[in-house]
């Protein structure tokens, strides 16, 4: 069973929130024992929608933290929906438990080399514990503290030429704090995983969960307050958080590793692998068809999506007006599906 710290940004999408479902359901599973689930900024409103996943999934007492120095990047509308419909008695603001704290508390207590920590946002929270100083909850140093008890880090960041077809731009998660995404990478001296944005965008899922899902669940309402207020259709959505979790916890189950080494995020929020003798640094790339990782997220959030699925089939286009199957490659190299 793995040992999964979970940090999340709650902003312009929601497959934050799917990637804490995919975990609350792994560990109902005996997959994963999560450690803690935090968000890598304040906001007044991101422990609500943790909470509320967390407790959909009968998973009540997981940790949850924010993180005190790091104003919250992208609000959207969704999270004050979730926080009044489905956990209104939650801590706001200055009362919910800094990031840190709890990061620094629940790693204290584990084995050395035990803990998977997965980042499925910005590295301001990674940043944070390692530069954290000694305390009452640990006499180690961040670095220390983090190194001794982490055995790897997952994140869903940055992008690569997988694919061979990708211009490589300054992902999201890295360039909304690129201070942060230089020193954890610069500083972390054990295996670190990226999973690039062009993974999660070919795997596109959803779309039935989000028309004929259970309405007491607050991640679809999350998925359908988000498409109303961009105007967009109830479609499919990107993959990207739910790799890292699925990656964090069944390790090269579905995807393989591109060559170690290192990778060097530049002043403009590029992430670039460099060759590294003994370097511990890589980047997913696809070891089953990605329509099978569809699958499997489909089945893990709304296991009911097959006998839907024929309402969809003669078009298969998500929500931008693409092909799905234009979208889905097999394999590093060979031609779409």
């Amino acid at each position: 069973m793995k040992k999964i710290i979970l940090d999340i940004n709650i902003d312009g999408d929601c497959t934050n929130l799917c990637s804490l479902a995919v975990l609350n359901i792994l560990k109902n599973e005996g997959e994963a024992e999560i450690l803690a689930t935090t968000a890598c900024y304040k906001s007044p409103l991101a422990t609500g929608c943790i909470k509320a996943i967390n407790r959909y999934y009968g998973n009540p007492d997981i940790p949850v933290g924010i993180l005190h120095c790091q104003d919250e990047t992208h609000p959207t509308s969704f999270p004050s929906y979730i926080n009044q419909i489905f956990c209104p008695d939650h801590p706001f603001g200055e009362d919910a438990e800094d990031t840190v704290s709890v990061l620094r508390r629940v790693l204290s207590a584990q084995e050395d080399d035990s803990v998977v920590f997965v980042v499925a946002g910005c590295f301001a929270s990674a940043a944070a514990l390692l530069q954290s100083e000694p305390d009452s909850i640990s006499p180690l140093s961040g670095h220390d503290l983090c190194h001794r008890k982490i055995s790897r880090i997952v994140a869903m960041a940055g992008a690569f030429d997988t694919f061979k077809k990708e211009e490589v731009f300054p992902e999201n998660n890295v360039v909304v704090q690129i201070p942060a995404a230089k020193y954890v990478t610069e500083n972390w001296k054990k295996e670190f995983v990226f999973s690039g944005f062009e993974i999660g965008q070919r795997i596109q899922t959803l779309k039935e969960f989000r028309h004929f899902g259970p309405f007491e669940n607050p991640l679809q309402l999350a998925y359908n307050l988000l498409d109303a207020s961009r105007n967009l259709p109830l479609g499919d959505n990107q993959s990207w958080d739910q790799t890292a979790v699925l990656e964090g916890v069944r390790p090269g189950q579905y995807f393989n590793y591109h060559e170690y080494g290192r990778i060097h995020v530049t002043d403009d929020g590029i992430t670039e692998w460099v060759p590294e003798s003994g370097g511990r640094m890589t980047f997913l790339v696809p070891k089953v068809n990605l329509l099978d990782v569809r699958a499997v997220i489909n089945d893990m959030i709304f296991p009911e999506w097959r006998q839907y699925e024929h309402f969809y089939r003669p078009f298969m286009e998500n929500p931008q007006g693409f092909a799905l199957k234009s979208l889905v490659s097999r394999f590093p190299g060979e031609e779409e599906l």
